[in-house]
């Protein structure tokens, strides 16, 4: 099994979620790791949407924590599903032969994830949303309270792989297979600021003090682009 995603826990930064080439998102705490052979790697809790167990051969593409724990993650085939604590595997004394009784999570439809691999965010200064993009080349918006589909952003001419929110301001950025990375704010329709470069596979927002970066790596190189102005691109550097 190959590794897609891994997401820290921002409550607590011993717990952290994996997930990959199968439909189960394991989580696991670095105190509780066992380093006995019989005992070595596993979880302490596991998800997974009852229709998808036993495993139905699909692939999680993303995951997302949000401030209060909520975790997030994108199927390639499926759609996005949000789970708590209460669609915990181990929570429900779960086994593959009584998956009804396991609670259905929410789930966020819509958007196409076949080819690139998608990444999922919370979007919000409370997570109130939730974002991804889409091989349709749209960025999607849904609200995370009820999964209503209420904004889609034209983002790229093939495929829009990364969706992520600027830690302090209420400005998100976007990539995808064109060269070019996005910078969407209020008011925005059709036309976002850009700033180019070669074809991206993932990006996230680090801040410091002073500056805000983007950090975007394609490859085996990564880009950082600088801003001391919220929501905007000051200049690029490339290492």
């Amino acid at each position: 099994m190959y590794l897609c995603a891994i997401a820290v826990d921002p409550r607590n930064h011993s717990c952290f979620a994996v997930a990959g080439g199968d439909e189960y998102v394991r989580l696991y705490d670095a105190r509780k790791i066992e380093m006995e052979r019989s005992k070595f790697g596993l979880p302490v809790e596991q998800f997974c949407p009852q229709h998808l167990v036993p495993e139905k051969g699909d692939v999680i593409t993303g995951l997302a924590y949000s401030q209060t724990g909520e975790l997030l993650a994108s199927y390639r085939n499926d759609s996005i599903y949000l789970f708590e604590r209460e669609h915990g595997l181990y929570f429900n004394d779960f086994d593959e032969f009584h998956s009804e009784k396991l609670p259905v999570p929410r789930s966020f439809k819509g958007h196409l994830n076949m080819q690139v691999l998608k990444g999922v965010s919370f979007l919000g200064p409370n997570c109130e949303y939730v974002s991804s993009g889409s091989d349709c080349g749209h960025v999607f918006i849904w609200r995370k309270k009820d999964g209503e589909l209420i904004r889609m952003l034209k983002g790229d001419t093939q495929s829009v792989n990364c969706v992520e929110q600027h830690p302090h301001e209420i400005v998100i950025a976007s990539c995808g297979t064109n060269t070019d990375i996005k910078i969407w704010a209020p008011g925005d329709s059709e036309n976002p600021s850009t700033a180019p470069l070669d074809e991206v596979c993932s990006l996230f927002y680090s801040h410091t003090a002073c500056f805000t970066w983007i950090v975007i790596f394609f490859g085996d190189t990564a880009c950082h682009i600088e801003s001391n102005v919220p929501g905007m691109l000051a200049s690029q550097y490339y290492t």
